[in-house]
């Protein structure tokens, strides 16, 4: 039976997710081989990983030297005033960003909270018996402010 047959029009969502990192550049599978790889060019450069992994996406954010690095963009040096807040968010000289998208400026004097909601929907109860369902699993990484700001973004985890 074709995969499309068994699980309708989402069926992409049956294949195997795709585990990527923008480290040397373009988008490139996420392999056992090329995870050493990396790994290794940050031991030896004395690199530091401040976010190993969103979704599928690994090793997006990383210090080298004095610079931040989003994938193998510089966004930050040390010139820069930035601090990392989680789940892709960051402050960077007094505006806030998500993986480099501008969401607002940074609340000064007040507080910022980031966390996580799951928004994997369940499966129907009256989905057909026999049918092959295929669970994407999602998540909102969400920031919110004393000020009233709240963003949030849909993160794929398969």
């Amino acid at each position: 039976m074709p995969l499309l047959a068994a699980c309708g029009t989402m069926a992409h969502a049956c294949q195997p997710p795709y585990h990527h990192t923008e480290y040397f550049g373009d988008s490139t599978y996420m392999s056992d081989e090329l995870r050493g790889k990396v790994l290794d060019d940050i031991r030896a450069h004395h690199y530091t990983i401040i976010e190993p992994q969103i979704g599928l996406l690994y090793f997006p954010i990383v210090r080298k030297g004095d610079a931040i690095y989003l994938g193998n963009k510089p966004i930050a040096t040390g010139k820069d005033s930035f601090w990392y807040l989680g789940q892709g968010y960051y402050q960077l000289n007094g505006q806030l960003y998500y993986m480099d998208e501008h969401v607002g400026a940074f609340p000064g004097g007040g507080t910022v909270v980031v966390h996580v909601e799951d928004r994997t929907r369940p499966m129907p109860d009256d989905y057909p018996k026999g049918r092959l369902y295929c669970r994407v699993r999602h998540h909102a990484s969400i920031l919110e402010t004393s000020t009233g700001l709240r963003v949030e973004r849909i993160v794929d985890d398969n």
